[in-house]
C-alpha cells in the first residue's frame, strides 16, 4: 500500500458499464475528517479503515472504528463519520449494478454494518489493484474493474464471515 498517498480519488466514466452487473462508480484513498452526508447516496459504499480512530454513524447507530475495520453502507443511507485521532485514513470503494443488491442478499450483508476484519491484507490488494487500473486505462477500466470488484466481493463476503463464524 502507498503510505505517501494523503488523497487521491477516481471517479470514472461509466457510459456502458452501467449495463454491467457490477461496476466502480468512484474509489480512492484519503484522510477522514468529518463528514456527514444526511441526504442519500445513490451507490453502495464500502470503507476499509486502515490508520487512526474514527467514528461512523448510520440508521441511528454508531460505531468506533480503526486500522482492519470494514463498513458496508446499502445505496441510499444517509451516514457521517468523524476523526477522533490526528490521522484517520480509509480506503472507499462506491460501486452499482444490476446484481450488487442480490450478492449482498445472498451473502447476508444488506443493512449498514460494521466488521472487525483482521485478516484483510488480501482485500486491501484487491483494492488497489481495482484503483490502478482505473487510473491506467480510462476506457475499458471499469470493465476490467468489473471482474475485480467481484473477487473483491468474495474476499470482503470470506473476511466478514469468519468473523461471524467466531463469535
Amino acid at each position: 500500500m502507498k503510505n505517501e498517498v494523503e488523497k487521491i480519488s477516481v471517479y470514472p466514466v461509466l457510459a456502458d458499464a452501467l449495463m454491467l452487473p457490477y461496476y466502480v462508480s468512484s474509489i480512492g484513498i484519503d484522510d477522514q475528517f468529518c463528514f456527514e452526508r444526511p441526504n442519500e447516496y445513490y451507490h453502495t459504499q464500502i470503507y476499509i479503515f486502515i490508520e487512526g480512530k474514527g467514528e461512523i454513524s448510520a440508521k441511528g447507530k454508531s460505531y468506533s472504528v480503526m486500522p482492519y475495520y470494514a463498513c458496508y453502507l446499502p445505496k441510499n443511507t444517509p451516514h457521517k463519520y468523524y476523526h477522533s485521532s490526528e490521522k484517520f485514513k480509509s480506503w472507499w470503494i462506491s460501486f452499482g449494478g444490476y446484481d450488487v443488491e442480490r450478492l449482498f442478499e445472498i451473502f447476508k450483508i444488506n443493512d449498514f454494518c460494521v466488521f472487525n476484519i483482521q485478516e484483510s491484507n488480501k482485500l486491501l490488494h484487491i483494492i488497489e489493484r481495482i484503483y490502478n487500473c482505473l487510473i491506467k486505462d480510462k476506457l475499458y477500466g471499469n470493465y476490467y474493474a468489473s471482474a475485480m470488484l467481484y473477487e473483491f466481493f468474495i474476499e470482503f463476503y470470506k473476511c466478514t464471515k469468519k468473523l461471524k463464524a467466531s463469535k
